[in-house]
């Protein structure tokens, strides 16, 4: 892609490392910050998924509500919050989020306050109305949880689909325009934006300081929709983060699923492609 290696290359290079793939990034790399989601190990309890985010390089954690046979957030409500916290932390990671796209209604409350006690920081909800609403409804909806997780010191993220009222960029920017609580902002999926044909960075600039969560994510099938082997040069995406201000999670992402040892390879590959084309062609222009 562009003379850059893609994930099928680190893919080749790196099978036979998986032990030394288990080291965060050198200090010399650029300041960029990885996470993953829990659902992409749903095959695993809990502390095995945690177990294998670690080996992945990744620091933030992404934890979600649903996923079969384990839905990672009813490991929570038995073992409460604080347990969580000190999992993830004894394995060197970070609770990024919790995306409770699923979550039953009357629980929303309860789960902003989850991920307030054990030290996440963003809750990633659906971000628009039906398809043919204003935006301004999709916006309206989540207004009780942003107020909520303003209290808790957390923020909320509604993330851009498909098939509702937050799916173009237009959409974006009067989202955007409309989301006056400091701790509301959009959870960007270019997995979205390209289905609708648009371009990836300037949505990441559309959305600019608003942008709470960013998906490294891309419209292909299977496992290609790990960055790296599809169509998306995330390079000018580097670019356009970078100037926008964003300094959080890229949330290596994919909704195939595949065995642990497969999936933690994969993600690892797709972060050092992250990593090399920030290192030698992300930077502004």
């Amino acid at each position: 892609m562009n003379g850059h290696m893609t994930r099928r290359d680190w893919l080749k290079i790196g099978t036979a490392a998986t032990a030394g793939l288990l080291a965060r990034p050198a200090a010399a790399a650029p300041a960029l910050k990885f996470s993953t989601a829990t659902i992409m190990y749903q095959e695993c309890p809990l502390e095995e998924a945690l177990e294998e985010i670690a080996k992945t390089g990744c620091e933030g954690v992404d934890l979600w509500e649903g996923g079969t046979p384990h839905n990672h957030m009813q490991w929570v409500e038995k073992f409460r919050p604080q347990y969580l916290r000190a999992q993830i932390e004894s394995l060197g990671l970070k609770l990024f989020s919790f995306s409770i796209y699923w979550s039953p209604a009357d629980k929303l409350t309860e789960r902003l306050e989850w991920l307030a006690e054990a030290g996440g920081e963003v809750a990633v909800v659906g971000g628009g109305a039906a398809a043919g609403q204003p935006v301004e409804a999709g916006v309206q909806q989540i207004m009780p949880l942003v107020e909520k997780a303003r209290e808790l010191g957390i923020k909320i993220a509604g993330e851009n689909h498909g098939g509702s009222s937050l799916s173009t960029i237009a959409s974006m920017r009067e989202f955007v325009k409309l989301a006056e609580p400091e701790n509301l902002g959009i959870a960007l999926a270019p997995y979205h934006v390209m289905a609708g044909g648009e371009s990836v960075a300037e949505a990441v600039e559309a959305v600019g300081s608003k942008l709470f969560f960013f998906y490294a994510w891309q419209l292909a099938e299977g496992m290609a929709e790990l960055p790296g082997d599809g169509t998306l040069d995330f390079g000018p995406v580097i670019g356009a983060l970078r100037r926008v201000g964003y300094s959080s999670y890229l949330n290596i992402f994919t909704h195939t699923h595949v065995p642990k040892d497969q999936m933690t390879a994969a993600v690892i590959a797709s972060r050092k492609y992250l990593e090399g084309l920030a290192a030698g062609g992300g930077a502004p222009q």
